[in-house]
């Protein structure tokens, strides 16, 4: 049997012809299932996708492995298909850390200005421009998702739900539509009346859809607000990160480093070490960004693995250790070929280490 005689029986939908092959077809185990999820999807079988991604996500899932990431995300859209809300509200709840962290600004796109100009004109245009919107594709969920759950709460607004609940689900749906064109509208959803008083995860819902907005003193503002809220010793880890980053981009970099070392005493979250990583780099403290970026290659996240690639890389770029800097980047160009940027950085460091 060839290992793609699944795939043309579910080209011609016969799901269940697929799904017996699939599962006589060698693959890594996490490969399977997705695949199986996609097929439990396609044949409308919700109930038992949720069973399976629940048997294998289980109590505490890594939200930063891409295959848990994407069963989390089976398990969300499946369950919003059969109107589970309090399913829906379990997987935001374990994504919540990928969902209110503002999206990293890779270390490569700050610092272009120190090689771009080795570039010809068109192409340094093109860079440019690739980096202002660079960070719309940086999402936590699929488009398809973010827009599913946009439809979803649209619907649910008006059903009577417990204040908290419906609070709590405006501003993780809030916080994602900070990544598509609905930025202002979900500025009018975190403003609703119906859903009482700020709590935590309003403010920090609020502070991303501003910095999307391009608004960063008030998203700062709204950072600093959700932190005085923090009741719990181990809460707060977005709004700390958030805030770091946001210095960062100021330049302030001691009290980014602060507050992610603050973040970091809460839990080891790979964002916010990724996020310790570019503040010592811009530091100048290359040797301990250097250990920061290595730590994180053992992460099976291809986004983390690419942004500490090129952190690497850069610090290697700032000790003129241009050989070293050039075999990174192209770790980092083989893990995602597609991206014309990263493709153009190697390109660069490759004539300089010549």
């Amino acid at each position: 049997m060839s290992a793609l005689d699944w795939l043309i029986d579910l080209l011609q939908e016969d799901f269940s012809s697929a799904e017996k092959k699939l599962m006589e077809t060698r693959m890594p185990r996490r490969d399977k299932i997705l695949n199986v999820l996609a097929i439990r999807l396609l044949r409308k079988d919700y109930e038992d996708l949720i069973r399976i991604a629940e048997e294998s996500l289980g109590k505490s899932p890594n939200i930063h492995d891409d295959a848990t990431a994407k069963i989390l995300e089976y398990r969300l859209i499946a369950s919003i298909l059969i109107n589970d809300l309090q399913r829906v509200l379990d997987s935001l709840r374990k994504l919540r850390t990928k969902i209110f962290i503002l999206p990293t600004p890779p270390t490569l796109f700050r610092r272009v200005g120190d090689w771009c100009d080795l570039l010809d004109e068109q192409k340094v245009f093109f860079v440019r421009r690739q980096i202002l919107g660079r960070t719309i594709a940086d999402l936590p969920l699929s488009k398809s998702a973010i827009a599913l759950l946009s439809l979803y709460l649209r619907k649910n607004l008006n059903i009577l739900l417990q204040q908290n609940i419906k609070r709590e689900f405006i501003s993780y749906v809030a916080a994602l539509m900070a990544h598509t064109p609905q930025a202002s509208y979900a500025l009018k959803l975190l403003s609703l009346k119906n859903i009482g008083e700020d709590d935590y995860n309003t403010l920090v819902a609020r502070g991303k859809v501003f910095f999307a907005l391009n608004q960063t003193a008030k998203a700062l503002s709204e950072f600093n607000r959700a932190i005085l809220l923090i009741k719990e010793k181990r809460g707060g880890l977005e709004a700390l990160v958030n805030i770091s980053q946001i210095y960062a981009m100021y330049g302030e970099y001691k009290l980014a480093l602060e507050y992610v070392k603050r973040a970091l005493l809460i839990r080891q979250d790979p964002l916010a070490r990724l996020t310790r990583g570019i503040v010592l780099l811009n530091m100048g403290r290359f040797d301990e960004a250097i250990l920061a970026f290595k730590a994180l290659l053992r992460i099976e996240s291809k986004r983390l693995k690419l942004l500490a690639l090129l952190g690497l890389s850069e610090c290697y770029v700032a000790k003129r250790n241009f050989r070293a800097a050039f075999d990174v980047a192209w770790r980092a160009y083989m893990l995602d070929q597609t991206d014309e940027i990263v493709g153009l950085y190697a390109y660069v460091l490759k004539n300089l280490s010549e």
